[in-house]
């Protein structure tokens, strides 16, 4: 169990975090009733690649700010920079704001749940490409916003976006979707 009275873990080597079923690792708030918001969050820069993340929980992040990336403030539990990262059974819950946010990467996320995000569960941006399966993705207790692409082009045949599921494509890189078309991403 990881506790924080509101600091940030900047990760710019590897991270291994391997839990269990039974027990997780835990990255949460340290005060007595926690709440969204309560710390920053956990970012994995270039260099951490190697990183694996496995049946982890991160929970009562997503405080403004986790940091001024790429020209912008990331508000978010969990940000892969440029990194291939490894996500296996991971669970990111009652963030104040977004729950994944992906940044030119490609990583295998299987098993994970994004939930009670103030923001999007799951951002990919900048020709991020991640594999998902077997995970659950909502936001602000539903499904409303639940997840978000930028700069994914549509004309790229592994192309994650709302285009792509129209057609009867591949589904993740959605916005306001219903929980029930969402759930479960194969």
């Amino acid at each position: 169990v990881f506790k924080t009275d509101g600091q940030r873990i900047m990760v710019y080597g590897t991270l291994v975090a391997n839990g269990t079923e039974a027990q997780r690792v835990l990255f949460t708030s340290r005060k007595a009733t926690p709440a969204p918001g309560d710390w920053k969050g956990v970012y994995l820069g270039p260099q951490a690649g190697s990183s694996v993340l496995g049946y982890v929980t991160i929970e009562y992040a997503g405080q403004s700010t986790l940091g001024y990336l790429h020209w912008a403030d990331r508000n978010v539990a969990l940000m892969i920079d440029y990194s291939n990262a490894k996500l296996d059974h991971v669970t990111i819950t009652k963030s104040q704001n977004q729950g994944l946010w992906l940044f030119g990467s490609t990583n295998v996320i299987t098993g994970c749940e994004f939930s009670q995000c103030g923001g999007n569960a799951i951002v990919a941006e900048e020709n991020s490409r991640p594999a998902i399966s077997r995970a659950l993705a909502w936001a602000r207790g539903s499904a409303e916003g639940s997840v978000s692409s930028k700069g994914i082009p549509s004309s790229d045949p592994g192309s994650r976006s709302a285009d792509k599921e129209r057609s009867g494509g591949w589904r993740p890189f959605l916005r306001k979707r219903s929980l029930h078309s969402l759930a479960m991403i194969r």
